[in-house]
């Protein structure tokens, strides 16, 4: 066993909002292809859904209007929430082993 725990960083959740569009667009491209990752607690369908309803949101949130604005972070908040519960997945099954399983 590695001596050194390794530990996900959340430091996205405060991210601004391309910075987490683009982080679920890594997530999707490198998390559900690993195969050293079999089963994370959410599937890639919903995980690419949050992630295109937040781009919407964010090019209609563009165009002004408070109820726009609310719209783009409640989607946000439930992207950041579904990114946070596959951080910890990874976390907690990657046996501190970041060369097999963070590629």
């Amino acid at each position: 066993m590695p001596s050194k725990r390794l530990r996900v960083l959340l430091t996205f959740t405060r991210g601004d909002d391309h910075v987490v569009e683009q982080l679920g667009g890594s997530v999707i491209a490198n998390l559900y292809p690993n195969k050293f990752l079999t089963a994370p607690p959410l599937d890639q369908a919903t995980l690419q859904s949050a992630v295109t309803d937040f781009h919407t949101a964010i090019a209609a949130a563009a165009q002004g209007g408070v109820h726009l604005t609310a719209d783009k972070n409640r989607k946000k908040h439930i992207l950041v929430g579904l990114l946070r519960t596959l951080a910890l997945y990874v976390q907690a099954n990657c046996n501190d082993d970041l060369a097999r399983y963070c590629r």
